[in-house]
């Protein structure tokens, strides 16, 4: 009895400066609304302190976790640039690491942001709509020559796996100098591609 007892004393003090509550990423759904109504095709930014992402909305897209508030930009041609702030709230599973891996568990998760998640769907409401020239309604949002030429080599080699798209790869994410693109197969196969300084090579999701 006294070495079961030993044993269970040793795994909780363990536990005291690890983290219990899994996970820094999430998965979130961004849409867009105009006068309440679901509107598609168009494209946001999500910015937080730990990182950037790109979804098409509507859309998903895994970004990381923080205690700090998420910014949202979403463009659509023909509309003003929308934007949303997204607040963070303690996860429930964080007061279960409280009494099981200490206050010293908690500071993990807080530091990391595992304690934290954002709400989920995210909707911006679009912006007026934009009449004449500066509506730019059917053009493509605009490229740099770079991302043109990365856009080509995800484009070469995701489709080298034997995926067939039913358009080129779309940039998804930036983490430092990395810029990732998805690339959706019609088979429902999704893969991935970093670039960084014009040079790509296949990855996966974030790597």
């Amino acid at each position: 009895m006294k070495t079961i007892l030993l044993v269970i004393g040793a795994a909780v003090l363990g536990s005291g400066c690890a983290s219990i509550v899994d996970g820094r990423n999430q998965m979130v759904s961004v849409e867009m609304r105009s006068n309440a109504a679901p509107v598609s095709g168009g494209s946001c930014r999500l910015v937080n302190d730990k990182g950037s992402w790109f979804v098409y909305a509507p859309g998903s897209a895994a970004i990381r976790r923080s205690y700090e508030d998420l910014s949202v930009q979403c463009r659509k041609p023909g509309f003003a640039l929308a934007q949303a702030t997204v607040k963070s709230v303690v996860r429930p599973l964080v007061f279960g690491n409280i009494l099981i891996g200490g206050v010293v568990g908690a500071g993990v998760d807080s530091a990391n942001g595992a304690a934290y998640d954002y709400p989920s769907p995210i909707v911006v409401e679009l912006g007026d709509r934009l009449e004449g020239p500066a509506s730019g309604q059917g053009k493509p949002p605009a490229e740099t020559e770079r991302e043109r030429q990365e856009i080509a080599q995800a484009s070469v080699l995701i489709g080298g796996l034997g995926c067939a798209m039913a358009q080129a790869p779309f940039r998804s994410g930036q983490r430092n100098a990395d810029v990732f693109y998805e690339g959706r197969c019609l088979d429902g196969r999704v893969y991935h591609s970093v670039c960084r300084a014009g040079s790509c090579r296949l990855a996966s999701a974030y790597d």
